[in-house]
């Protein structure tokens, strides 16, 4: 009988412990799921798209982890368009034969003396895409941001070239791939928070 008291009294102190035990591993269980899909969702954009894993760590990570009073996780995806030198778009060169002052080259923009800018080394977007060249692309630095860009003039006749008709390359943004990839890595990571909630709530039941 004693023996079945103190098992009664262990369950009534359970289930006056449960909403906060319940709500903590909700806490605990959200988190990790968050973590997951934003382990998954770098992976699967480093290996799809050229990009750097620092850069898609510093543009796709978790801004809110939740907690028992706010039972939300938030991940942050940067929508910015992604300039093309992020995928690997590189100055080409050729020899500079017409212009004396050519044969400077240019240190800031990797031209070494006697050479001249010629478009842009091949490059692609995609890991499995097929790099090609521009060679009516240049290369200049943005004044809002410093950041390097590759352009291309467009237009003709008495407009062509001018800083209306400039168009900067870039490419998807870290925020739409990831809304690309979240469905197929919801499961995962909803699995991972299944499991630490149950794991949470056998531990402190």
């Amino acid at each position: 009988m004693a023996n079945d008291i103190e098992a009664l009294r262990g369950f009534a102190d359970a289930l006056a412990r449960s909403p906060v035990v319940a709500t903590n591993a909700a806490a605990k269980a959200l988190n990790a799921g968050a973590e997951e899909a934003e382990r998954l969702g770098r992976d699967s954009i480093l290996s799809e798209f050229n990009l750097e894993r620092a850069y898609v760590e510093r543009n796709l990570f978790v801004k809110d982890e939740a907690k028992r009073t706010d039972l939300l996780s938030r991940i942050r995806a940067n929508n910015r368009s992604v300039l093309a030198p992020r995928f690997g778009a590189e100055v080409a060169t050729e020899p500079a034969t017409s212009a004396r002052n050519r044969l400077r080259g240019d240190p800031s923009r990797n031209i070494p003396l006697g050479r001249k800018a010629a478009g842009s080394k091949p490059w692609s977007m995609k890991r499995d895409g097929r790099a090609v060249p521009w060679r009516n692309a240049f290369f200049l630095r943005l004044r809002t941001s410093g950041a390097w860009a590759m352009a291309v003039r467009q237009g003709s006749g008495e407009n062509w070239g001018r800083n209306g008709d400039l168009r900067v390359i870039s490419g998807i943004s870290v925020g739409q791939a990831w809304r690309a990839n979240r469905d197929d890595i919801a499961p995962q990571a909803l699995k991972v928070a299944n499991r630490v909630f149950a794991q949470e709530l056998e531990r402190n039941l």
